[in-house]
């Protein structure tokens, strides 16, 4: 792992008013370095740093954990406490409440449930969000739209213009523009907007020391609950029961297959920009999925 630089805690301390008696490194995710540091009472922060991301790749992710924190019910979510975007003197950086990894509890899947059909109550409020943010390393425009143009536009159009761009498949040809006109009839009859975490697969979520969830690293923005239980379906890694849990908590019965689909196709368009290869074939796939009339 990445040794904590100096100036980058001599920074950390000044914004966040304390001096940091002892620190070490911990798993910052996929794409960051992370050290877990301790202030002289022995409160511990979680500090995540990355001299690569965009500029405001940790404000928008600071966002949407106060927007997550202010919403749900049963589960955590780690406060924000801090961040700076990379200048010369540094790379940028999130601070946060550091929240101690434990093992799942007996109620963690209902707990999980129940914290996600909290978030995904209607908000009153467009689908979209106030600002763009970002989805791993890809940005992610929220500009407020009526659900079903927004998914077509801002989430797969967007997402297919991109592997366009890059050689990875033709958005002009077979099957996307069926696709894409086939998504926006079956999000005709979507629910109220709720906000979403964005980017719900398992490695965004575990369990503290009682046992109970904790949500980190979103893409936050409005739309369809479903959006985040296709996710979640489509990477595996949650218990069973959240799923028959989450039904019981909103009383909406599980999406259809092809509308799953439609909802499973824009982290795969993701990972077919990030990654190339196999999610090409998966992406396909899923394709005819939302095609099927069956």
């Amino acid at each position: 792992m990445t040794a904590l630089p100096r100036t980058l805690l001599d920074a950390v301390e000044a914004r966040l008013g304390f001096t940091v008696s002892d620190h070490r490194p911990i798993g910052g995710g996929c794409i960051n370095d992370a050290h877990v540091l301790v202030a002289p009472g022995g409160e511990e922060v979680f500090l995540k740093w990355n001299a690569h991301l965009p500029p405001d790749a940790f404000a928008t992710e600071a966002d949407g954990l106060h927007a997550l924190r202010a919403r749900a019910r049963g589960v955590r979510v780690p406060a924000p406490l801090g961040w700076s975007e990379p200048d010369a003197g540094g790379p940028g950086w999130l601070a946060l409440e550091h929240v101690a990894a434990g093992r799942p509890g007996p109620r963690f899947a209902d707990l999980l449930a129940e914290g996600l059909a909290s978030l995904h109550a209607p908000t009153g409020e467009p689908s979209g969000w106030t600002q763009d943010n970002w989805i791993g390393a890809l940005p992610q425009a929220n500009t407020p739209a009526p659900w079903p143009r927004f998914w077509r536009e801002r989430r797969l159009a967007a997402q297919l213009e991109r592997a366009g761009a890059q050689g990875r498949l033709d958005p002009e040809r077979a099957p996307w523009p069926r696709v894409l006109d086939r998504v926006e009839v079956l999000l005709e009859e979507a629910p109220e907007p709720g906000l979403l975490h964005g980017d719900l697969w398992s490695g965004n979520v575990y369990a503290d020391g009682e046992g109970v969830p904790v949500l980190v690293d979103p893409a936050c923005y409005r739309g369809d609950g479903a959006v985040d239980l296709a996710m979640a379906a489509l990477f595996g890694g949650f218990p069973a029961p959240l799923f028959e849990r989450y039904a019981a908590c909103t009383g909406r019965a599980p999406a259809s297959p092809a509308l799953e689909a439609a909802y499973q196709l824009y982290p795969l368009l993701v990972h077919v920009n990030l990654f190339g290869g196999s999610y090409v074939r998966a992406a396909l796939r899923t394709a005819g999925r939302v095609l099927d009339e069956g």
